[in-house]
């Protein structure tokens, strides 16, 4: 009995110490907080130059500071930081990681390799390219809805998957899973700066498109959004179109929609069947007609269809043509619907890709139209 007290004794003793803290735990006073990074070609021999946006946790009013570092490797020029900085850089509250556009051309995967392999740093973060010279004058650049413009740009792209559909959503562990599978090719968010009134400040810019892990160009926010209709992506967002082809448009609010990607196979020809649908409101009306009738909803319901099927077929014909890389994720569907043809041509499918014949339908349903449902009409009397 007395061993057995002597034994929850210390057992009790041990719990308690286990319980006072964390082992990595560090004052607030001793470390810098990262709100993101960004990743250039350095200078002067050194491969790689680092920026960090921080903040300083002991300001009553942080505000956003800037530390630049290089190194042969990333993780050197890190720890290059700290003999440049008086605290220590923490890392797990790191959303953003901004890759120029001449390292992204060179391969993104030595990147991702150090992420993936640090302990501080999240594999949730967000890697987007900058089309500015350089990637680490994006985070230099002021906030509008936060002191921080890395929060400005994790906001911006969270709240384009569901209101816009133009910029793609794609965390850092999503983007590897991408570089190490196959049938589907890497798309990653672009931002470029721009001028607010006297506020320099940075937009998003549509879409990065890889070839492996290599940048080979872009498309604009108009094609990611038919990109995300391919893929199946489009939780909101607006469809606006031109009825008559007259510069008068009608814009669409989307609240649903759903695509199914069919692959047919006849010998050596591969034919992708993409059905589109769509459900949408009324949300505005700059035309001269009167598109509010039955009749009119008939019509501007055609007339999106024909946008939509329009806009993804022309997308997937330059995809095939300038970038001969399969971001519509064809091949995955294919190697689902047919393994053993996918098995057959996986290792060539870039080539194959640019071959594939694709049948575009949507359908595009106008439940709602506000709260008028009457064109306003406006009086010649004056």
């Amino acid at each position: 009995m007395k061993a057995l007290k002597v034994f929850l004794v210390a057992l009790l003793t041990v719990s308690m110490l286990c319980m006072t803290g964390c082992w990595n735990y560090r004052e607030l006073e001793e470390i810098a907080i990262v709100t993101g990074f960004a990743v250039d070609k350095g200078k002067n021999g050194y491969p790689y130059k680092v920026t960090f946006e921080f903040l300083d946790p002991k300001e009553q009013q942080p505000k956003p500071r800037y530390l630049i570092t290089q190194g042969k490797t990333i993780f050197e020029a890190m720890r290059n930081a700290i003999a440049d900085s008086e605290r220590r850089l923490y890392f797990p509250d790191a959303k953003i990681l901004v890759i120029s556009k001449d390292l992204a051309a060179s391969g993104v995967a030595p990147i991702f390799d150090f992420v993936l392999r640090d302990q501080e740093l999240r594999i949730t973060m967000i890697p987007v390219v900058s089309t500015a010279p350089t990637a680490g004058e994006m985070l230099q650049r002021q906030g509008i809805s936060s002191t921080l413009i890395s929060l400005d740009i994790w906001k911006a792209i969270s709240e384009s998957k569901e209101n816009l559909s133009e910029s793609p959503n794609i965390q850092l562990y999503e983007a590897v899973n991408l570089l190490d599978g196959d049938g589907c090719a890497l798309v990653l968010a672009t931002i470029k700066p721009i001028q607010q009134g006297e506020l320099e400040t940075v937009e998003l810019d549509g879409s990065a498109i890889f070839k492996k892990d290599k940048l080979v160009g872009y498309i604009k926010r108009e094609d990611t959004k038919f990109l995300s209709f391919v893929r199946n992506k489009v939780q909101g967002g607006l469809l606006v179109f031109s009825p008559e082809n007259d510069g008068q448009n009608i814009t669409l609010e989307i609240f649903g929609s759903k695509t199914k990607i069919t692959p047919e196979i006849q010998g050596d020809q591969v034919t992708m069947n993409i059905n589109v649908e769509v459900q949408a409101s009324l949300a505005e009306d700059t035309t001269v007609k009167n598109y509010v009738t039955r009749d009119g909803i008939e019509k501007a319901e055609a007339s999106a269809q024909k946008y939509l099927e329009s806009g993804i077929q022309q997308l997937i014909e330059k995809t095939q043509k300038n970038f001969g890389c399969d971001i519509f994720c064809f091949g995955k569907t294919i190697s689902q619907y047919h393994p053993d043809y996918w098995n057959i041509v996986k290792d060539k499918w870039d080539q194959e890709f640019t071959k594939v014949k694709c049948n575009v339908t949507a359908k595009v349903k106008i439940d709602i139209t506000g709260v008028t449902k009457d064109k306003i009409k406006v009086s010649e009397n004056g």
